[in-house]
C-alpha cells in the first residue's frame, strides 16, 4: 500500500535495519542510597528488576568468604521456591483491546484499514506467547541477536522484533516446546482502543520502541510532525504530540516500526497531601535510637513551583528548575500546592512545630511544572528524563504529588516511563500520590505508577 510511511529506509525490511537504531541505550548512573528506609518498587513486569551482583575487595581482609557462603546457596526449581509454586500461565493474551486465548479464540477486532499483511516485513514486530513462566529461552535469543524484546505484557506474553538474519531467527522461534503462539503485530494493536472509537483527543502519548537508539529520538520527533502532529517532543521512553482535528497522525504513526503504542493523554492534576501523622513518622522518631530527619539528603519534588522565602525551608532549597515546565517561572503563584507539598516533606516547623514535615532537615530540588498566567499544570519531556536529572542533582527520593484526571487504573505511557527508570536506576525512589482527589480524601484516583 503506497500510503504507508517509509522512514529513510528504517524498518522497511528486517534485514535492512540500521544497526545504530538497534543498539541499546548505554546510560550508566552510579550512586548509593543512604536513607535509612528501604522500599521495594512495584513494577508492571517481573523482568523490570535488575540482576544483583556481589562485590568483593581484593585489598585488606575480605568480610565475606566464598566458602562460608556456599552452604547458604541452593538451586531453586523453576516450578517454585521454598515450597510455594509459581503461578501457572493462564494462556490468555491480554491487550487494552481485550483478552483472548490465541489457540481457541480470535483476537479482538480492529478496523480493516489498520491491518496490513506486510507489516512484519516492514517492522519485524510480532506477538509471542510462551508456554512456561521461565522466560530464559527468549532472553537468550535476545542476547544472541535473534530478537529484541520491545514490551513485556505479562503472563508469558511479549512484543518482540525479529532481527536479521531473518530466516535463522524465525527458525529459532519455531520451537513448539517454548512457544505457544506467534503472530504478526498489526498496526491497530499499537493504538489505544479509545482512539479507534473517536478522534476527539488532541494530545497523545507515543511510546517509542526500546531498541531505538538515543540519537533516534530527535529524528522520530521530526517525523511525528511529518505524520500530522502540530507539535511533538520525544524524551527517553516517551514522546508526546498535539494533533489537530482531521489529522491522519494516528494512522500514519501506527505503521511506523519505531512506535510501540499510542494512547490519549489525560491532563495532569495536583493532589493534596497530609502525611506526617497518618504515616506514623512521629512514632518512628520517638522509638528510633538514631537520627531520622533527612540530614544530608536531597529530595526532588515535581509540582507547581515553590515559595523559596518560606521560613520553614530557609537555607535548604538547592534550586528550582523550569526546563520541564510550561513556562520559565519558578514561582508557586496559583494556590501554593508545590510549597505545601514541600513543607509536608521537609518543613522544619519554624512557624508551628505541629506542622513539621517528614524529613525536616533534608534539602530540596524543585521542578516547577505550572504555567503561572493560567494555572495549567503539565510537563514537557518524559518522566524518565526528569527523574534522571533529579538523580544527577543527588536526589534519592523524587516526590510527585499529582495524578491524572483520566485513564484511571490504566497502565499508561507515564507508568511505563517510570518503570523503565526504576529498572535502569537502583538508587532513586520515585513516589506518586494515589488519592486526595479535590481534597476529599478519596483514593479512586490512581497515579501514573506506584513505587
Amino acid at each position: 500500500m503506497s500510503n504507508f510511511p517509509t522512514i529513510d529506509g528504517c524498518f522497511q525490511k528486517p534485514n535492512g535495519f540500521p544497526r545504530i537504531m538497534l543498539q541499546p541505550r548505554q546510560l550508566i548512573f552510579g550512586v548509593v542510597l543512604i536513607l535509612g528506609i528501604s522500599f521495594s518498587p512495584l513494577t508492571h513486569s517481573e523482568f523490570l528488576t535488575p540482576d544483583h551482583e556481589a562485590e568483593f575487595s581484593d585489598g585488606g581482609q575480605n568480610i565475606f568468604q566464598q566458602e562460608s557462603l556456599e552452604p547458604n546457596w541452593f538451586a531453586a526449581s523453576s516450578k517454585g521456591v521454598n515450597g510455594y509454586p509459581l503461578k501457572d500461565l493462564s494462556g490468555q493474551f491480554t491487550l487494552a483491546h481485550g483478552s483472548f486465548n490465541p489457540i481457541s479464540e480470535a483476537p479482538p477486532q480492529i478496523p480493516a484499514k489498520l491491518q496490513y499483511s506486510a507489516d512484519f516485513e516492514q517492522t519485524g514486530m510480532k506477538f509471542i506467547q510462551l508456554r512456561s513462566s521461565d522466560y530464559t529461552w527468549l532472553y537468550n535469543l535476545q542476547s544472541m541477536g535473534n530478537v529484541n524484546i520491545l514490551d513485556v505484557l505479562g503472563d508469558g506474553n511479549f512484543v518482540i522484533r525479529v532481527l536479521p538474519d531473518l530466516s535463522a531467527s524465525l527458525a529459532k522461534l519455531d520451537d513448539p516446546e517454548q512457544v505457544r503462539w506467534l503472530a504478526d503485530l498489526q498496526p491497530g494493536y499499537r493504538i489505544h482502543p479509545d482512539l479507534l472509537a473517536t478522534n476527539s483527543h488532541d494530545k497523545l502519548s507515543v511510546i517509542p520502541a526500546s531498541d531505538l537508539a538515543v540519537g533516534g529520538y530527535a529524528e522520530l520527533s521530526r517525523d511525528l510532525i511529518n505524520f500530522g502532529a502540530s507539535t511533538a517532543w520525544c524524551g527517553i521512553t516517551l514522546c508526546q504530540v498535539s494533533i489537530n482535528e482531521g489529522s491522519d497522525f494516528i494512522f500514519n504513526a501506527a505503521f511506523d516500526g519505531r512506535v510501540v503504542w499510542i494512547e490519549p493523554v489525560a491532563e495532569m492534576t495536583v493532589h493534596n497531601a497530609v502525611v506526617r501523622a497518618i504515616s506514623g513518622v512521629v512514632s518512628v522518631e520517638n522509638d528510633a535510637t538514631f537520627t531520622l530527619d533527612g540530614s544530608g539528603e536531597m529530595i526532588a519534588i515535581a509540582d507547581t513551583g515553590l515559595d523559596r522565602d518560606h521560613p520553614d525551608i530557609s537555607g535548604r532549597v538547592a534550586a528550582v528548575y523550569t526546563q520541564y515546565g510550561l513556562d520559565t517561572s519558578p514561582a508557586d503563584s496559583n494556590g501554593g500546592h508545590g510549597t505545601h507539598v514541600t513543607l509536608t516533606a521537609i518543613g522544619d516547623g519554624s512557624g508551628d512545630s505541629s506542622t513539621r514535615g517528614i524529613a525536616p532537615a533534608a534539602s530540596v530540588t524543585m521542578y516547577a511544572l505550572e504555567h503561572d498566567p493560567t494555572g495549567v499544570f503539565g510537563r514537557q519531556g518524559s518522566i524518565y528524563d526528569l527523574l534522571a536529572d533529579a538523580k544527577q542533582k543527588t536526589a534519592r527520593i523524587a516526590i510527585n504529588a499529582w495524578g491524572l484526571n483520566g485513564n484511571f487504573g490504566e497502565y499508561t505511557a507515564d507508568s511505563r516511563s517510570v518503570d523503565q527508570f526504576v529498572k535502569d536506576e537502583r538508587t532513586v525512589l520515585p513516589i506518586f500520590s494515589v488519592g486526595d482527589w479535590d481534597g476529599s480524601g478519596a483514593s479512586s484516583v490512581t497515579a501514573p505508577a506506584t513505587a
